[in-house]
C-alpha cells in the first residue's frame, strides 16, 4: 500500500488473548454471547468486535476429546486511547473468549491432560 500507516498497521496488533466465562445452562450461554456481540462500540475500556462464533454444541460440530463442548467468540479488542497520548494506529489484540457451561467446565478441568496428549503437546 502507498499509505505507510496501512503498511505498518500489523505492528499495532498484539498476540492472541484467551479468556473464559462460566455460564449456568444454555440460556445463560446464549445471553453471554449476545452481550459479547453488543460490545462493538468504544467504552471507557475499549471495544470488542466479534468476527466469528464457533459453537461446538451444534449438531454438526466435530466431536471433541472427552466430549467437551463450548462456544468461542473470536474477534478484535481495540483499546481506548490512554492518558499517555494517542497513537497513530489504535492498539488492538485478537481475542478468543470461551463461554463454558458449568457442566463442561468440570469436564474441561478433568480432560485437559487427555486433550494435551491428543493434540500432540508431548511429542
Amino acid at each position: 500500500a502507498d499509505d505507510a500507516s496501512l503498511r505498518c498497521a500489523y505492528f499495532a496488533l498484539g498476540d492472541i488473548v484467551r479468556g473464559s466465562l462460566k455460564a449456568d445452562g444454555p440460556r445463560e450461554m446464549a445471553d453471554i454471547v449476545g452481550q459479547l456481540q453488543k460490545l462493538d462500540w468504544m467504552s471507557t475500556h475499549g471495544k470488542f468486535a466479534v468476527w466469528r462464533i464457533k459453537n461446538s454444541h451444534h449438531h454438526k460440530a466435530e466431536e471433541m476429546t472427552g466430549g467437551y463442548r463450548d462456544v468461542k467468540a473470536l474477534g478484535r479488542f481495540t483499546a481506548r486511547e490512554g492518558k499517555m497520548g494517542s497513537h497513530p494506529i489504535p492498539i488492538s489484540m485478537i481475542v478468543e473468549i470461551q463461554v463454558i457451561d458449568v457442566v463442561y467446565l468440570d469436564i474441561k478441568n478433568y480432560m485437559h491432560k487427555a486433550y494435551s496428549i491428543d493434540r500432540g503437546d508431548f511429542d
